[in-house]
């Protein structure tokens, strides 16, 4: 029995990181919230991609430099006032700034621009004000001002290398390999005497 439920335990805990990214807020049907995502490309440096969907009308969504992603398009919906929101994106260290983001919303439009550091090139500056996020190398999505609560999602996708940083399902499962060998080998020594 307890070797039927560690397997089914240890099947889980691998699922863990697929799940986790499991994402409904960029759905094409009907009805979806518009969004944006920047997904930058580990090789060749300075690639990259943007994906919109649910948009009434993309305008622009295209790679205008090496590291420099712009998109601009018209939301279903009206927007009271100007709306603007902007992102500091740090290395997983906190330290290091790897890009900035900044979203500009007003009537029904929307601007996207998704800048990243350029191996090689001049630093980036940090924006003053921004908020403040810490990239783990996966699809994440910024929290946007209340004001866009539901018209908007707008996530990243940068180049960091994640292969040097453990996923959780992998703690997670180093952790419980070594306390089921540890309950096993105490409950073998403990019916030896």
């Amino acid at each position: 029995m307890r070797r039927a439920t560690f397997l089914l335990f240890a099947a889980v805990v691998c699922m863990l990181p697929s799940l986790a990214f499991a994402d409904a807020a960029c759905t094409t049907s009907a009805g979806g919230v518009p969004c944006v995502n920047f997904i930058e490309a580990t090789t060749p440096d300075g690639g990259g991609s943007v994906t919109a969907t649910n948009f009434t009308l993309v305008a622009s969504a295209t790679l205008t430099a090496p590291e420099t992603f712009l998109f601009a398009g018209q939301l279903p919906a009206f927007i009271p006032g100007v709306v603007t929101a902007s992102y500091n994106i740090y290395d997983p260290d906190g330290v290091t700034l790897s890009d900035t983001l900044t979203v500009i919303a007003f009537s029904n439009a929307v601007t996207a621009l998704f800048q990243s550091d350029n191996e090689g090139g001049p630093a980036l500056i940090p924006l003053p004000g921004a908020t403040s996020v810490i990239e783990t190398g996966q699809l994440q999505y910024v929290p946007l001002p209340a004001a866009l609560n539901g018209l908007l999602v707008v996530g990243f996708k940068s180049d960091i290398d994640v292969t040097s940083v453990p996923e959780p399902g992998s703690i997670l499962l180093l952790l419980s390999m070594i306390t089921l060998t540890g309950g096993f080998f105490g409950v073998v020594k403990f019916r030896r005497t």
